[in-house]
């Protein structure tokens, strides 16, 4: 992925973080510019919003779904969220352990007992949390068959 669109994507979410709630937020300009970087990059459709604790503050769609077809994306379009999730919760990690809550050298099978896995060297080499921040766990990943299957929904 180009560098503006990857920015865009991961900066979005935290734009209403560094501004207080009474704010009114103006986002007429931000239209145009996303369809100006989507048209740049290449990008044949996308669905994006901003969010905040009370809900959704922006929300917009782009281009097409199905390029066959002429098929615009829709509130209803279904993206794959890809990897996005892991950098929201490698954040919220790091917050909780600047706040003391969490140490980056907890064991797994302490924080989440309930997760079953086998860790041939947990004796001497327990899973921690920075090894799934690091995606050093030695998890086996997820295969290419899993994620392109075309299934319902």
């Amino acid at each position: 992925m180009k560098w503006p669109l990857y920015i865009l994507f991961f900066l979005l979410p935290f734009l209403t973080l560094a501004q207080p709630d009474s704010i009114l937020y103006d986002f007429s300009s931000l239209d145009q510019q996303i369809e100006s970087i989507l048209q740049t990059q290449g990008v044949a459709g996308a669905q994006l919003a901003i969010i905040n604790r009370d809900g959704i503050l922006w929300g917009g769609n782009y281009g097409y779904a199905d390029l066959e077809n002429n098929r615009p994306v829709t509130d209803k379009t279904m993206f794959r969220i890809g990897s996005i999730t892991k950098s929201f919760v490698a954040v919220s990690v790091m917050m909780l352990v600047e706040k003391g809550q969490l140490s980056l050298d907890d064991p797994i099978k302490e924080l989440a007992p309930e997760l079953s896995f086998k860790n041939q060297w947990e004796y001497a080499n327990p899973v921690q949390l920075v090894h799934l921040l690091e995606h050093t766990a030695g998890f086996d990943d997820m295969h290419l068959m899993e994620y392109a299957t075309n299934g319902d929904g």
